[in-house]
């Protein structure tokens, strides 16, 4: 038996998806980023901050990836 396969949003990204995409990322890691650290009155490059940069790695990452999906496609 073969499975259905369908294209996913990831996989196969349309220019509307990844400018979406990328706008959301940016815009969510900035508020994370300036929530979380008190970015203004505090240096944000504590140790204590390292689970929250590795949450915004992993985010642009994924960003990453889509973006090169398009451009492969």
């Amino acid at each position: 038996m073969e499975l259905n396969k369908k294209a996913n949003w990831v996989q196969n990204p349309t220019k509307k998806i990844v400018i979406l995409y990328i706008i959301f990322t940016s815009i969510s890691s900035l508020l994370i980023l300036l929530a979380i650290t008190n970015f203004f009155t505090e240096n944000p490059f504590k140790w204590k901050f390292a689970p929250i940069y590795m949450l915004l790695i992993f985010s642009i990452s994924r960003c990453i990836n889509i973006v090169r999906n398009y451009y492969k496609k």
